[in-house]
């Protein structure tokens, strides 16, 4: 799978989540970036990156997915993780 294609993937699931409002703390992050002027799809990217991070972490670590530190992760947007 391309870099592209993973991509796409995390971009998805994160629409999913903007649509169902779940997590609510998802679209607040959305908006907070906006109101900080990035444009949507910059902020989709950058929100995208982190759960790319958080699912590595996940995987790599062979640990569930941690909602909250996913949650944190995004409260320090625009600072990506490291």
């Amino acid at each position: 799978m391309s870099h592209q294609d993973l991509l796409k993937v995390f971009l998805n699931t994160l629409e999913e989540q903007l649509a169902s409002g779940k997590p609510p703390f998802v679209q607040n992050t959305l908006w907070r970036l906006v109101n900080l002027g990035y444009t949507q799809e910059e902020a989709k990217a950058m929100m995208a990156g982190v759960m790319a991070h958080q699912m590595a972490d996940s995987i790599f670590g062979d640990t569930p997915f941690n909602q909250l530190k996913y949650q944190l992760l995004l409260n320090q947007l625009p600072k990506l993780p490291g």
